[in-house]
């Protein structure tokens, strides 16, 4: 069976593989630090569910989604944490907003996106998810608060902004509140969706490639987030 490790390039919002040797279809990548490597990237990625990890690794903790396409096993592996060892806000907490929704055995298309739709300011990112030609809405809501500093209530609690030495920084209990829900979140529908005596792969996630050549550590995403609504996206 051969094994296809994907991660989400968060500058680009591309999901790419990575190995070390030179191949037809795989671009040449050199480090800041000069390692040379190669990835090819993926448009989408389509399969049964098999399961779902949480995983630990020398770079923090990972969300791994297994998916079979005939003889391939594709591992989607995103972040669990931003470089502030908040949730990261990007690819996985849009996939937390999904992962209610979907189930093992079903078959699903998995792609990832990062644009700036016109007349915007902000790039809009996340993970989409498709059953056959039908995108998988969640139906989990943000709170936030609106420009006369109402709070507008949903499932997801929102962050409060704070003005500490005349700069508006976003507080650290609203932080962890939002962090609390999207954890257990996680927690329990990874418990639904794990690997089982009964699942066709194998019980633990194999060594990607990529762990052998380390990534570049990308510098910290800003911390706004554009409200991402499934009709704006362009697929």
């Amino acid at each position: 069976m051969n094994k296809v490790f994907l991660k989400v390039e968060g500058s680009t919002g591309k999901m790419f593989e990575t190995i070390k040797e030179e191949k037809v279809g795989y671009e040449k990548h050199t480090t800041s630090t000069g390692k040379v490597y190669y990835r090819k990237h993926f448009k989408d990625v389509t399969g049964e569910l098999l399961n779902t990890e949480i995983r630990d690794t020398e770079w923090g903790q990972t969300f791994v989604i297994a998916l079979k396409n005939e003889e391939t096993i594709f591992k989607i592996e995103l972040n669990i944490y931003s470089q502030d060892n908040n949730v990261e806000n990007r690819y996985m907490e849009s996939m937390l907003k999904i992962l209610p929704l979907i189930n093992k055995g079903e078959t699903y298309t998995f792609s990832s996106y990062n644009f700036i739709p016109e007349g915007e300011k902000y790039p809009k990112t996340g993970m989409s998810v498709k059953k056959g030609t039908e995108k998988i809405k969640s139906s989990l809501t943000n709170s936030y608060y609106d420009k006369k500093g109402q709070l507008v209530p949903g499932d997801i609690p929102a962050i409060k902004w704070v003005e500490k030495l005349g700069k508006k920084k976003p507080s650290a209990v609203s932080l962890e509140q939002k962090d609390e829900f999207l954890l257990e979140l996680l927690t329990n529908h990874n418990e639904r969706l794990k690997w089982t005596q009964t699942s066709e792969t194998s019980p633990r996630c194999d060594k990607p490639a990529e762990e052998v050549v380390r990534q570049e550590i990308p510098k910290k995403a800003a911390t706004i987030a554009a409200t991402i609504e499934d009709d704006d996206l362009p697929f």
